[in-house]
């Protein structure tokens, strides 16, 4: 199994922030294109567009210009519902605003958490689904540093 990067669980961190908070927010939209500003907290927005239910073709052709294997193959995908996406990435302020930390605090506090939960078919916690160490700084928990005290592979105490 590959390891999971730093910023794809943040991305989906982000990604489940983000749609909740709409979700509380918005119950309905007018037409497609329609843009809201969404109030995370007295100083802070979260810009969001309307993505209408319709169909479109997901996946690139293998003949375009810098494909990737895993955009491929390319499939017709429906949306029975619509939904609010963020117009831009998640900044830090609008982080610190819905989760209470920003992420390094977010990090820090996950790396210390015990608690099992049901991932990858065993219960076991989330710093061990994601191979980080207990003692791993958040700060160097990014792409290129070798933050990582154990292999996966290895049992707890290595």
């Amino acid at each position: 199994m590959k390891p999971i990067k730093v910023q794809a669980v943040l991305g989906i961190l982000i990604s489940c922030t983000a749609v909740f908070s709409i979700g509380c927010a918005f119950h309905y939209a007018e037409n497609p294109g329609t843009t809201r500003n969404l109030t995370l907290s007295s100083n802070v927005t979260l810009g969001m567009a309307w993505i209408p239910p319709g169909t479109f073709v997901m996946g690139s052709p293998p003949d375009e210009p810098f494909h990737k294997a895993d955009e491929s193959p390319q499939m017709q995908v429906t949306l029975t519902k619509g939904f609010w996406l963020g117009k831009t990435m998640v900044t830090i302020g609008q982080w610190k605003s819905v989760m209470g930390l920003d992420v390094r605090g977010q990090l820090s506090q996950m790396l210390h958490d015990d608690r099992l939960y049901e991932l990858g078919g065993k219960r076991q916690t989330v710093r061990d689904f994601m191979r980080f160490s207990r003692d791993a700084d958040p700060g160097n928990l990014h792409a290129g540093r070798n933050f990582v005290k154990r292999r996966y592979s290895e049992p707890h105490g290595k």
